[in-house]
């Protein structure tokens, strides 16, 4: 294979990484930016798409936070950019009803 044509090969995989990474962090922003307080997890999953990891009350999810899931939360639902270099995610936080308490977007360098 020629150099430049290894070159350009390495430069589309570059660039279609980073877009489809950009992509998936804007798609969490965007849906994050339409979940309420109160809103079902229907709604929830209908905007993110099926949770990566639900974490459990008690239990903890330490990846992205010390703190466990506590009354009055009973399950946290954690959506995660799997394409991203620095660890990216969101959750949201629901009560008894499967109602949002909470939710918040993550992201360490």
């Amino acid at each position: 294979m020629k150099t430049w044509a290894f070159g350009a090969a390495v430069a589309l995989v570059t660039v279609g990484y980073m877009t489809a990474c950009s992509y998936e962090s804007h798609r969490g922003e965007a849906a994050m930016a339409q979940v309420q307080k109160g809103d079902s997890e229907e709604k929830v999953v209908a905007l993110f798409g099926p949770p990566n990891t639900r974490e459990h009350q008690g239990k903890g999810y330490r990846r992205y936070v010390n703190d466990p899931c506590i009354d009055p939360c009973v399950e946290r639902l954690w959506f995660e950019n799997q394409l991203s270099i620095v660890d990216e995610a969101w959750f949201v936080a629901l009560d008894k009803d499967r109602r949002v308490l909470k939710a918040a977007h993550l992201i360490s360098p």
